[in-house]
């Protein structure tokens, strides 16, 4: 069997530690408490929740389709963490997401604005690493993408918490 190539191996060791450094360390994580609440109705709180665990899901594919160096599944997977409106229409603003105009302007009314900023970096992170996934020749690049796309997780889950109504 050929020994694992050096590059694979870094790309294996680096998400393994991305992905549990937050968790183990702590670092940057505050107490539920010191978070600021984000209030939703029961079915939009487990929504939310639903899609951030969509994040996760498309991360770790993401990562295990670059280590077979599958770009067309990396690309696929960036894709499956967007809203449905933007996996058809990429070109759609992404504020513009899930529901219908009325109930999007009473969420966005009372959601901050920090975290609707977050959420929009979100998309647009994994809306570029999508587009730009054939073009990536570097796996410390996709890596890179990755890491901007986990930092905004940290940092919301660190400033905000969901609370059911």
């Amino acid at each position: 069997m050929d020994p694992i190539p050096t590059r694979t191996m870094s790309l294996a060791l680096t998400t393994a530690l991305l992905i549990t450094l937050p968790l183990t360390t702590g670092q940057g994580l505050a107490e539920a408490k010191d978070r600021i609440p984000v209030e939703r109705e029961a079915e939009e709180y487990y929504r939310y929740h639903e899609r951030m665990r969509g994040f996760q899901e498309a991360i770790r594919d993401v990562l295990k389709h670059a280590l077979e160096e599958d770009m067309e599944a990396v690309a696929h997977h960036a894709r499956s963490a967007l809203p449905g409106n933007l996996q058809d229409n990429p070109q759609q603003d992404s504020q513009n997401s899930s529901g219908d105009d009325s109930s999007r302007a009473a969420r966005q009314e009372v959601t901050p604005q920090p975290f609707q900023d977050m959420m929009r970096a979100t998309h647009s992170n994994f809306q570029d690493l999508a587009n730009d996934a054939h073009d990536l020749d570097d796996l410390v690049e996709l890596q890179q993408r990755l890491v901007q796309i986990k930092d905004v997780c940290i940092a919301c889950h660190s400033a905000y918490r969901f609370e059911k109504r």
